[in-house]
């Protein structure tokens, strides 16, 4: 497990040596800062559903705490936990999960978000994502792999229009960040698209290039792109 770790800014390699260390979950959460107390089982996804949620948490009250440019800081992060819970949507109806069992598994989710949790499967999913302007077309092929792509795309357009929308605040951090991020989800895109063998126009269009930070439509945020 060790070589699979990432470098942290706030702690050393010892403190991650130590934790491996642990016999089980509950030991490793109780080593951290993490206020994380509500999980009801052992499994990996409750574990992760909950170091998410908490996740999400510190970085709203972090945002509001910025003030005047918390706005936009919170809209980053309202855009990216959308994305989130949308493809847990998706997965979990792969799955063949209910509605009831799906809604309590997402991460701060807005009204619309729970309404479409209520899909009856990931085709008419799509669909509903395709009426509400989220998604620019309809997934043809490998509906699961084609979906996961088109919301990464209309993660990237919405965050690259905040940053042009709000420039000289804290945004130009962001922004630093938003692009490196971009660099990372397009070569997953040619990736996918070249495992899919989409054809090379095909995956032109779905790779988030500086033409696209201020054109179409996602997220339903149509008329902020007008």
């Amino acid at each position: 497990i060790e070589h699979l770790l990432l470098p942290s800014l706030n702690y050393p390699s010892s403190f991650f040596t130590e934790l491996l260390k642990k016999e089980n979950p509950q030991d490793v959460i109780a080593a951290t800062s993490f206020s994380i107390t509500n999980v009801s089982d052992d499994s990996i996804f409750a574990f992760d559903h909950a170091l998410d949620t908490y996740y999400v948490e510190m970085l709203l009250a972090f945002g509001r705490a910025l003030r005047g440019q918390g706005t936009a800081f919170r809209s980053f992060i309202e855009a990216e936990v959308t994305i989130l819970n949308l493809k847990i949507i998706m997965r979990l109806l792969q799955e063949k999960m209910k509605s009831e069992e799906i809604v309590p598994l997402l991460i701060k989710p807005s009204d619309d978000v729970v309404l479409l949790a209520h899909s009856s499967n990931v085709e008419e999913f799509a669909q509903q994502l395709f009426k509400r302007k989220m998604i620019s077309t309809i997934p043809s092929g490998d509906v699961s792999t084609e979906l996961e792509i088109a919301l990464d795309v209309a993660l990237l357009k919405k965050e690259s229009l905040l940053m042009h929308q709000h420039p000289l605040t804290v945004n130009v951090m962001l922004g630093f960040m938003l692009l490196k991020e971009i660099e990372v989800k397009n070569l997953k895109i040619v990736l996918k698209g070249k495992l899919l063998g989409l054809p090379v126009q095909q995956i032109e269009q779905l790779v988030v290039v500086h033409r696209d930070f201020v054109s179409g439509t996602s997220l339903g945020f149509a008329s902020e792109a007008s």
